[in-house]
């Protein structure tokens, strides 16, 4: 019987995430027909675990076994705000899984690209439930139908708002040359244009809340420029006003120019935005995974060349106001290096110059903390673009509170 399996059927096609035994990649997810499925294996298996269920029930080491008793040592470290915050996000976490379980868009049209969505993103109405969709490459509007796309009269060729950025850089190898433009959009002033560009960017994040309220975030866009307009190839976001200064709420690269630099360049801009703006900022926690890459390429190189640099002594502080990261990033990036030791209560960095001659001639292996993934990070790699601050035209606002 299959509706005992607890077999999600919608018509003859049935939604699956693939599990490999160590990793659960959301973007695997996909429809596949009935008849793909061996449902007699699944139902052994099933069988199998019921069975490993009653045999732990009725197993007399597990009954009336007493409660272990905490010491008052251990009493006196349990922290009970912490259960609760664990408990509330565990709550959150089963209520996203809910609501992103499954994933109807498999595919979006994108300007020359046919894209694969990689995960679940709210589009209104019946348009999340479409297998695909055709989507603007200038203003980002949705529709359901090739003919909608082919009829549609859209005139921009190039984001909304402010550009404060253009830089023109060399292709590979190659005596091409491209130009590089970044716009700022403020999601007050062009709500429906951010909201569908969120909306886009959800199908290439796995967590990402923010589709509908832009109003008090900035959109900085970044472009690449050719003869047709100026096309988006990622952006991140920020809060206008953030009293712990983040300077960066979401970041995304889209799949048809990713590896290519463009991520690694938007996190520098926001850090060269900060500095301009006078503080010290970093990214909104917690990190996703591919932000936590990302970031902690971008830290890695950052800080060993500005150890590099340097001949004397420094401290957490120091290295905070050279570089404008935040000190628990430091430390974070430091610690996985190997290049700081906690002593008398205190950060302590050290590390020899042999050390990271080393850290520059290879790469170090590092795993995410909260999930199963793992990723090398290459600190001896340069980065494929930089940002130059000669080519920034941009004054920071000022912000009055109601």
């Amino acid at each position: 019987d299959v509706t005992d399996m607890l077999i999600p059927l919608i018509g003859s096609t049935v939604a699956v995430t693939w599990n490999d035994g160590t990793t659960l990649d959301r973007r695997m997810d996909e429809w596949i027909s009935l008849d793909q499925i061996d449902l007699e294996a699944y139902k052994r298996q099933l069988e199998g675990v019921t069975s490993k269920m009653n045999n732990f029930q009725t197993d007399e080491s597990n009954i009336d076994k007493p409660p272990r008793k905490l010491t008052r040592h251990a009493a006196g470290r349990t922290d009970i705000i912490s259960m609760s915050k664990h408990c509330n996000k565990a709550a959150e976490e089963r209520a996203y899984e809910k609501i992103t379980k499954i994933k109807y868009i498999t595919s979006v049209y994108f300007g020359q690209y046919l894209l694969k969505a990689w995960y679940f993103s709210p589009f209104p109405e019946d348009y999340g439930k479409l297998s695909h969709l055709y989507i603007c490459e200038w203003c980002f509007k949705y529709m359901g139908h090739r003919q909608s796309l082919l009829s549609h009269e859209c005139h921009r060729r190039h984001p909304p708002g402010q550009e404060i950025y253009r830089q023109g850089i060399q292709i590979s190898s190659s005596c091409l040359k491209q130009e590089l433009s970044l716009y700022e959009v403020d999601g007050a002033n062009h709500k429906l244009y951010c909201q569908n560009l969120c909306l886009f960017a959800k199908l290439f994040l796995d967590r990402k809340t923010l589709y509908y309220e832009v109003g008090q975030f900035l959109f900085y866009i970044l472009t690449y420029v050719d003869a047709t307009g100026s096309h988006v190839v990622g952006y991140f976001s920020k809060e206008k006003e953030s009293p712990e200064n983040n300077n960066l709420a979401c970041v995304c690269t889209l799949p048809p120019y990713q590896r290519h630099g463009y991520g690694r360049f938007l996190i520098e801009f926001s850090y060269t935005l900060s500095r301009l703006q006078g503080i010290i900022g970093g990214p909104e926690k917690p990190l996703s995974d591919l932000g936590r890459i990302g970031y902690h390429s971008y830290w890695s190189w950052i800080l060993v060349h500005a150890l590099k640099s340097i001949e004397d002594m420094v401290s957490i502080p120091f290295l905070s106001e050279e570089t404008g990261i935040k000190q628990e990033d430091i430390v974070d990036t430091l610690n996985e290096l190997g290049l700081i030791k906690y002593w008398r209560g205190h950060h302590i960095v050290c590390y020899t110059p042999r050390m990271l001659d080393e850290l520059l001639t290879r790469h170090t292996l590092k795993h995410s903390d909260h999930t199963n993934y793992s990723h090398k990070v290459w600190i001896n790699r340069p980065p494929k673009l930089s940002v130059d601050a000669r080519c920034i035209r941009w004054m920071p606002r000022t912000m009055t509170r109601k």
